[in-house]
């Protein structure tokens, strides 16, 4: 027998219990920390029953939902300090990641993995720069050497997606 139960139900349980603890004055609830924890638990699930069905919309959806709310949760919280200009590398590396999840429900395929490993290579590079471990003119000077790579990388994906 599998257990199955309702995302929905369960969200409302902890919507609840929360609810309950606040007005016991248990814990102090933030509108904000408690909605990004609900948009995780969501994403998540959407995440999983994308992964389960091989459905690569839902997983790229779900991974990029839910990183960007467990980003925006752990920040409410105030785990680490999040300066505004961080913002874009921080995307650029969600969204990588996200293709890097698509790849892993196609095995076979490469094709998501081109632009994962590009946006993310992207991403972790403004954000090291961003925090002084390279210098900004290293950041530029190699992506004005080596950007026609990405036209390179473009056009295999765009031939071996034509392929199949």
């Amino acid at each position: 027998m599998s257990l199955r139960f309702s995302v929905f139900g369960v969200l409302l349980i902890i919507i609840g219990s929360f609810l309950l603890l606040k007005q016991f004055h248990i814990i102090e609830l933030r509108w904000d920390i408690f909605l990004w924890g609900l948009l995780t638990i969501w994403s998540g699930d959407m995440y999983l029953r994308g992964f389960k069905k091989n459905e690569n919309g839902k997983v790229f959806f779900g991974t990029t939902l839910f990183l960007f709310a467990l980003y925006n949760l752990l920040r409410s919280l105030d785990f680490f300090e999040v300066h505004f200009h961080t913002f874009v590398p921080i995307i650029f590396i969600i969204l990588g990641f996200s293709f890097l999840m698509v790849a892993l429900t196609e095995p076979r395929s490469f094709v998501p993995l081109i632009p994962g490993f590009f946006l993310s290579g992207i991403g972790t590079l403004l954000l090291l720069e961003e925090y002084g471990y390279i210098d900004s003119f290293d950041v530029w000077n190699y992506v004005r050497v080596y950007w026609p790579i990405a036209l390179i990388l473009f056009g295999l994906m765009l031939i071996f997606r034509t392929r199949k």
